[in-house]
């Protein structure tokens, strides 16, 4: 059962549950940061998108976003810049939606000039896959 608190304590929570993905129970762990090149990395959104306006609709009619829509998303600016992403198991986009998440990353720097992302990864090496989800979670390590 999902107990909701206030907003305050949710990020709090939030912030501690990231603390102990990435360094522990007791800091015991060592997360690693990684570099990749923007072409190396595959971001999508899952659900929303552009909607119709009203006007374009039947009379009556509501605009719709496809929750299983697949967005892709640029990096162009530092708009991911602290968020939390999943890595995704899949080996094609189209498999995304289907696939199982191997883990989470939290993007620490973007390098535009030279098209470089830094990441926090919880292990060593490379990422299981290229194509990454990204959802609203942030986390400023603290």
């Amino acid at each position: 059962m999902l107990t909701r608190y206030n907003a305050e304590t949710d990020l709090f929570l939030l912030t501690i549950f990231l603390q102990e993905y990435f360094y522990g129970l007791t800091n015991d762990l060592s997360p690693h940061s990684n570099i990749a090149s923007f072409s190396d990395l595959f971001v999508y959104r899952i659900g929303g998108g552009p909607q119709a306006p009203r006007s374009a609709l039947p009379i009556g009619a509501e605009p719709a976003a496809d929750p299983m829509r697949l967005v892709p998303v640029t990096i162009n600016n530092h708009d991911l810049l602290h968020s939390v992403l999943a890595v995704s198991f899949a080996k094609e986009p189209d498999q995304i939606i289907s696939s199982n998440v191997a883990g989470f990353i939290c993007i620490t720097d973007i390098d535009l000039q030279r098209k470089k992302i830094t990441y926090l990864a919880p292990s060593a090496g490379d990422l299981p896959s290229k194509y990454l989800i990204v959802g609203s979670l942030s986390w400023l390590e603290t």
